[in-house]
């Protein structure tokens, strides 16, 4: 009991909570920092029952050479930060940490009269304190300027994934090692004693001889051998995926298991149920989303089925290219996550992650993702449910400037508001709020794709279209303009509408939320709006 009263108090100080998962919305960690750690992977440190989320540090300097960040969460919903993983560690000392743990430890310790229990509890406090406080010992860890693979300037670190060599008793960190125009194609390798880093680089190597472009990992939870998942570059002599098995020590591939021939996939994630094994993968269009496909098959070796899609068509699996899959082990259902990335080339800060649940059907072979603006997720239990919200259609909203209604069929109510543009033509809601922060989905439709589909770098035409990778509203609440919300809104395909997720400040009763157009590079346009969806306040 002590211990574990120990350890809620130690992991109480400062920690702000989340509740729900809200895919493509501005995550921020327990520091009240941006989470930013992208095409990444999960790695479940199995003493503290702890996630770790390793991704690639993304910033308006490095987009691709910024390092790898590193988080750790209970619940999936709440993060702390454990800065970057991956490079040089600068300090070697969190002292502050430490004495805090030291003091707590000490003062039970004056408690004679608990002294029975104390003593028991002090290994299980000092071991839990040992993996889940470890990584705060490094203050500050930096990619190396003018190292070979892990310089800011000169390389691509991405796609992190991180597993735990039994064999070595280390962590080893993989990922795509890369110069900056792609004509490396290796594999790195970086290992580390404590699961958050700091992560020292061993090697960087071609698997096989062969190239390695958009690198994944899977481990097989029945046998636990470990597989390299990855595609073998754009040039005509390769655009397939691979599956191979690393050597028992997860240092080395030593052995192709399968090779998906020719079709030009990349961002491989693998999900395992109890009878089958489903190969998640992206097209090939750069950072613009495409309809993500999966592969099932009763093996690693094959036979794989042929691709089918995961989501609707034409929402290009919402916005998303996949990155990484999870199995939750419920005490009452066995759940899967899909976790891919919404990219934004133009602003790569303003990439976000999209986490979905997957649901899996064995028997007729099917693996498909809904989409839920806000869901809830019990990760002892493994059950999720999504959030019930409040829909305010736009055929109840007003508009201004030259802003309109009109008819559309696919819309819900057969109306969207259209016509935004900067602060002169806006849609303006009326909506009901609890006086509290409310997450607000934004349902829209953005028609300046010109149809592009899944061809190799999403070229949208050929003729010097219209295309924008996506608009961006301001959306004002109670006519409070010294706080502009910016709403970003990606290309969608005409008549396909998907939402965006914004935290909103609401007063209990009613609120006015007015949407406008920003500058997106391009134009001043707003996405045409379907409806608005407020949901509960998360911590009510």
């Amino acid at each position: 009991m002590i211990s574990s009263l120990t350890l809620s108090f130690l992991a109480l100080v400062g920690a702000s909570y989340a509740r729900w998962i809200v895919p493509a919305a501005r995550w921020y960690d327990t520091d009240g920092n941006r989470f930013n750690a992208h095409a990444g992977g999960i790695c479940l440190d199995q003493h503290t029952e702890t996630f770790y989320w390793f991704g690639e540090y993304k910033t308006s300097e490095h987009p691709e050479g910024g390092g790898i960040s590193v988080y750790s969460s209970k619940d999936l919903a709440t993060w702390k930060a454990h800065r970057l993983a991956l490079g040089k560690a600068m300090i070697t000392l969190h002292l502050v940490r430490y004495i805090i743990i030291f003091l707590i430890v000490f003062l039970l310790l004056l408690r004679l009269v608990l002294v029975v229990i104390i003593i028991p509890s002090l290994p299980v406090i000092l071991e839990s304190a040992s993996h889940e406080w470890a990584a705060d010992l490094i203050l500050a860890v930096a990619p190396i300027e003018g190292h070979p693979w892990l310089s800011p300037t000169e390389n691509r670190i991405q796609r992190p994934k991180v597993v735990y060599s039994e064999e070595t008793g280390k962590y080893h960190m993989h990922w795509h090692a890369d110069d900056n125009k792609y004509t490396k194609l290796l594999q790195g390798l970086a290992t580390s004693d404590h699961i958050a880093g700091p992560y020292e680089f061993q090697h960087a190597i071609a698997p096989l001889g062969n190239w390695s472009q958009d690198f994944g990992l899977f481990t097989d939870y029945k046998d636990g051998r470990s597989y390299a998942l990855y595609s073998n570059g754009d040039r005509v002599e390769g655009r397939d995926v691979y599956i191979t098995r690393y050597n028992s020590n997860i240092t080395l591939p030593e052995e192709v298991v399968y090779r998906f021939p020719k079709f030009d996939l990349e961002a491989p994630t693998i999900i395992q149920t109890e009878d089958s094994y489903y190969a998640i993968m992206s097209h090939k269009t750069g950072y613009r989303p495409n309809n993500v496909v999966a592969f099932r098959a009763d093996s690693l070796a094959g036979p794989w089925s042929m691709p089918f899609l995961v989501a609707l068509p034409y929402t290009r699996t919402f916005s998303t290219q996949s990155s990484f899959a999870l199995r939750i082990n419920g005490t009452k259902k066995t759940s899967y996550l899909y976790m891919g990335d919404t990219w934004d080339s133009l602003d790569h800060s303003e990439s976000r992650n999209t986490w979905l649940p997957m649901e899996i059907d064995d028997r007729k072979g099917t693996l498909s993702i809904a989409w839920h603006d806000v869901f809830n997720l019990n990760i002892k239990t493994g059950e999720w449910k999504p959030i019930e919200g409040r829909s305010y259609w736009a055929k109840h909203a007003r508009t201004t400037g030259n802003a309109y209604l009109q008819e559309a069929i696919f819309a819900g109510s057969g109306v969207m508001g259209t016509g935004i543009f900067g602060n002169t033509s806006k849609v303006v809601f009326e909506v009901d709020g609890a006086g509290k922060d409310q997450w607000v989905s934004f349902y829209h439709q953005n028609i300046d794709d010109m149809g592009f589909g899944d061809q190799p770098y999403g070229n949208p035409d050929h003729i010097n279209g219209t295309w924008a990778l996506r608009r961006i509203s301001s959306v004002i609440v109670n006519d409070d303009e010294s706080t502009v919300h910016t709403l970003y809104q990606k290309d969608t395909h005409k008549s396909i509408i998907l939402s965006s997720p914004l935290l909103l400040p609401l007063k209990k009763g009613k609120n006015k939320i007015t949407i406008g157009g920003l500058f997106n590079g391009k134009d001043y346009n707003g996405a045409d709006i379907e409806k608005l969806v407020v949901y509960p306040p998360e911590n009510a």
